[in-house]
């Protein structure tokens, strides 16, 4: 592969190489982009040095290799999301601490390692849904683990040599599937456990349970689907079991229960049932109602003929049946008729004979009856079918009702079959679809699968990633992501030697359309490269079919988001710089200038615009020449910029000394101004002609023939104060003026009034009234009228 392409490869699969020693690909460190690689089974002895360089690494698997440390690289991967690192030779000091630091760290599998207690540090991984830490020796479990870790849905501590559990465990609360089998847990009383109402999988094989640490009721668990009480030596099955309206699978094999005490209406919806290993004589009748039943495991018991319910052929979806090592004699005549059964295992009983029935199962892969001595089968149907062989009549099941004449019937077929290829001949000259075909180019899929895919009995999960599939690790088999797509390969021998395939295809509830229709095609590929006959069967998420769900043993988990990365061409949106703007103006035009983000560039002079991406901030100096508005409470000032805009709030800028007043109540200011508004159109309109020189001076001295005196102010900062003379009559268009004029108001008179003056020589007394006047400049701030008023 050219270095040049390197840069954008989004995953790899290395695993099954030989990476000991030096080996390792140095180009790796140029895969800057990559997302995901599996390094499984490659002999590697330490992490490799290229990958602190993969910083987008966020999928990394190692199983299956020497590794005794994974210090140092792990701790430059800062998007790592799932590290599966199972089956190595990992101590607690060889796991760095930093890593469960990581905010997007979901998956942890330290499983099959040499740990002898928790790593430090691992309860920070408060992100984390999946946490495998079985097949260790690890001995206590710390409480800040279960007391952080409160997303988990899937906890695997088995195969360990724990005592106890924290009783911070009752707050995983979204917990699916605990598994705790093979741990002494001689201190643990399950008391936790009825707080765990999400929990569907719940595993305590070979854990010392008793009837006195199981609890007495789980009513409130209505979730729980899959329960082993194995190896625990149980007397009797615990009550709280029979309860479990939604149970699918029970393992209560290698107990020491002599009875089984469930009555009708229990466990209705269960599908597997296992009971071997302990010391049952009879299997109850209400068995048979059981209709969803597939698997019953019963061997190793003390079961006889009358001990095998008579109805058992109404469990019609019955595909597996053990009843190995028991004291069977005869087998009742009612396992002819569960017609979906597969795998029948009978031996080391005391077998006689069989039902002749049993040759008729039309589904019957495997038939174990070894270690019978005295059996004697009973002659097959096909036997007599041979007497009637000269009437040319074919009894079998898949013709059964039709009859042909010999030899005619064989001219008849050859005559058709050359019809048949001459029409063929003569379209493909215009079949188009044959044209396509010869050009397309074709998926050699012995590139995809492995040679032993379908060679031998097993199970294969293959993952849908940039249009082609995926093998996948047995430890992730059954869990589902809903926005990725999955090829699920399973692989049986019949009796008579030869391979079964069943291949179906899963979607997720939200898979992009790409993962979908490449499952689909990719399972019918695999099916033409085993050259198998079945069917591609497709299964949708939260509606998949039986047979799908018993390959996983029920126990399916989903998990939200995807894994895997489409296969089209996706862009991703840049990571967006904050900048700082300086507006300025340049002449008439407005400019904004980038300058640096930082604190020194904040010049009181002038108004910064700062770009966060969705928010933008404006840093108004406060020498600036910067006014605010806000929608809805607009000043006058900035409406009369906008042609049009005619919701102007009249107010009167001519106060009467009375309106300027202080007055402690803001509602009676507000009263007295609604009073004293005046029309103020006329400001707004075009400037009216200027008048001459002599008809301004005749008008001013009309005006000031009252005038008496008049004071002026300007207002600087926050208060007005006096003008100077020799600025008197000159205005600025940024600043605002108060002036208080008094004027000379002659009384009025009356004729009381005339008739009085007539006899009185006295002269009325002069009054006077005041009036301020408020000039605002075209480019002043509103503060002034503000100040103004209050």
């Amino acid at each position: 592969m050219s270095t040049g392409v390197l840069q954008f490869v989004k995953g790899i699969d290395f695993s099954g190489n030989d990476f000991s020693g030096d080996r390792f690909p140095h180009d790796v460190e140029q895969m800057t982009q990559m997302t995901w690689l599996k390094l499984n089974d490659s002999k590697l002895e330490q992490v490799p040095d290229e990958l602190s360089r993969c910083a987008n690494l966020e999928h990394l698997q190692m199983a299956h290799n020497q590794l005794t440390s994974v210090h140092g690289e792990l701790s430059d991967l800062p998007r790592l999301r799932s590290v599966i690192v199972r089956d190595n030779n990992l101590k607690t000091a060889g796991i760095p601490t930093d890593i469960f630091r990581m905010k997007d760290l979901t998956i942890i599998d330290l499983s099959r390692n040499q740990l002898r207690e928790v790593p430090t540090n691992l309860e920070y991984a408060k992100g984390s849904i999946v946490l495998n830490l079985s097949y260790n020796n690890i001995e206590t479990i710390p409480n800040s683990v279960c007391a952080n870790l409160i997303d988990l849905l899937f906890l695997d501590l088995s195969n360990n040599k724990l005592d106890m559990l924290p009783p911070q465990i009752r707050r995983l609360s979204m917990l699916q599937s605990l598994k705790l089998s093979n741990n002494p847990l001689n201190h643990f009383q399950l008391k936790q456990l009825p707080s765990m109402t999400s929990l569907s999988v719940l595993h305590m094989s070979n854990t010392n349970r008793t009837l006195d640490n199981i609890p007495p009721t789980l009513d409130d668990m209505h979730n729980l689907r899959d329960v082993d009480f194995s190896e625990n030596n149980l007397p009797v099955v615990p009550e709280a079991l029979f309860k479990l309206r939604n149970l699918r699978k029970l393992n209560l094999s290698g107990n020491r229960i002599e009875k089984l005490n469930m009555t009708e209406g229990e466990w209705e919806n269960l599908e597997t049932l296992n009971i071997s290993h302990n010391q049952l004589t009879v299997i109850p009748d209400c068995v048979v109602k059981l209709t969803r039943l597939t698997r019953l495991y019963a061997s190793n018991n003390q079961l006889t003929f009358e001990g095998i319910p008579s109805g058992i052929g109404k469990l019609i979806q019955l595909t597996v049946l053990h009843l190995s090592y028991n004291r069977l004699e005869l087998v009742p005549e009612g396992i002819s008729r569960c017609v979906k059964l597969q795998k029948l295992k009978l031996d080391h009983n005391r077998l006689i004979t069989l039902p002749e029935g049993i040759h008729l199962l039309p589904d019957l892969k495997t038939l174990d009856l070894h270690e019978n001595e005295n059996l004697v089968m009973p002659p097959k149907p096909n036997d007599a079918r041979k007497k009637l062989a000269f009437y040319n009549i074919d009894f079998s099941l898949e013709h059964q009702g039709m009859s042909k004449i010999a030899g005619v019937g064989a001219a008849l077929t050859e005559k058709q079959q050359e019809e048949e290829e001459r029409q063929i001949e003569a379209k493909s000259a215009v079949n188009w679809k044959k044209n396509i075909e010869k050009h397309r180019r074709h998926i050699d899929y012995s590139d995809i699968f492995d040679e032993d895919v379908g060679s031998e009995e097993g199970m294969w999960v293959w993952e849908i990633e940039n249009f082609y599939p995926s093998i996948m690790d047995e430890a992730f088999h059954g869990q589902f992501y809903d926005a990725d797509a999955y090829l699920v390969l399973k692989t049986t021998r019949e009796i008579s030697g030869q391979l079964r395939h069943a291949i179906f295809y899963w979607l997720g509830e939200h898979a992009s359309l790409d993962k979908g229709m490449c499952s689909a095609v990719h399972a019918v590929g695999l099916r033409n490269h085993l050259n198998a006959t079945c069917r591609t069967q497709r299964e949708e998420m939260n509606d998949e079919t039986e047979e799908f769900l018993t390959l996983f043993g029920e126990e399916i988990v989903y998990i939200e988001g995807g894994r895997t990365t489409s296969g089209f061409y996706t862009t991703e949106k840049p990571a967006h710089l904050t900048r700082l703007y300086r507006a300025g103006v340049n002449g008439t035009a407005v400019e904004m200038e980038p300058v640096p983000l930082s604190a020194e560039s904040l010049d009181p002079r002038f108004c910064f615009l700062l770009d966060a991406g969705e928010t933008i901030w404006i840093w108004s100096g406060f020498k600036s020449r910067v006014y605010r508005e806000t929608e809805g409470e607009e000043s006058m000032m900035f409406r009369s910029k906008f042609a049009g805009w005619d919701e102007i709030v009249q107010v009167d800028y001519t106060r009467v000394a009375e309106s300027v007043q202080r007055v402690p109540d803001l509602k009676v200011i507000m009263k007295k101004d609604n009073m004293m508004k005046t029309d103020l159109g006329a400001l707004f309109l075009e400037r009216q002609p200027s008048m001459s020189y002599e008809e301004s001076e005749e008008l001013m001295l009309d005006c000031n023939y009252d005038l008496e005196l008049m004071e002026s102010f300007v207002l600087e900062g926050k208060k007005f104060v006096k003008l100077p003379q020799k600025e008197f009559g000159i205005f600025y268009t940024m600043d605002c003026y108060v002036f208080l004029c008094r004027y000379a108001v002659l009384p009025e008179e009356d004729e009381e009034d005339e008739e009085e003056g007539a006899e009185s020589d006295e002269k009325p007394e002069m009054d006077f009234k005041c009036v301020v006047y408020f000039w605002q400049g075209r480019d002043a701030s509103n503060m002034g009228w503000l100040n103004f008023t209050f």
